[in-house]
């Protein structure tokens, strides 16, 4: 397996839980501190924690101390990744030929939903 498909993979495991996903676009408005990302979700500092420790290991967090505050900061950077899989998807038509795009809302551009065209170059 390619390091990128790996990582990519990685990604998607870390991002497919909910409570990771909000706090991440919380942290996409302004750096908070692990009490206020646990607040929302009615959970404790070391359920929080853990989630953050989770976004850390993916690289899309950072975390300092201050006092005895800990600090969180997005890392975008990260989720370009993401986003350069999700743009060769829709480039390439790859999303239209596979069954699961109907997930993202993508439609099949042959006419026949069982038939795939292929435009000939010549």
């Amino acid at each position: 397996m390619r390091k990128d498909q790996s990582s990519l993979d990685s990604l998607f495991r870390v991002l497919a839980d909910p409570t990771r996903r909000a706090m991440l676009l919380s942290l996409a408005v302004q750096e908070r501190s692990i009490t206020e990302l646990a607040a929302p979700h009615r959970m404790t500092f070391p359920a929080a924690s853990k989630h953050v420790k989770i976004l850390e290991s993916a690289g899309l967090v950072s975390r300092r101390v201050v006092g005895k505050k800990h600090v969180v900061s997005a890392i975008p950077l990260r989720l370009v990744l993401i986003d350069e899989w999700l743009q060769l998807q829709v480039a390439f038509g790859l999303a239209g030929n596979n069954p699961s795009s109907t997930a993202f809302g993508l439609e099949q551009s042959s006419p026949n939903p069982n038939q795939t065209s292929i435009k000939n170059s010549h």
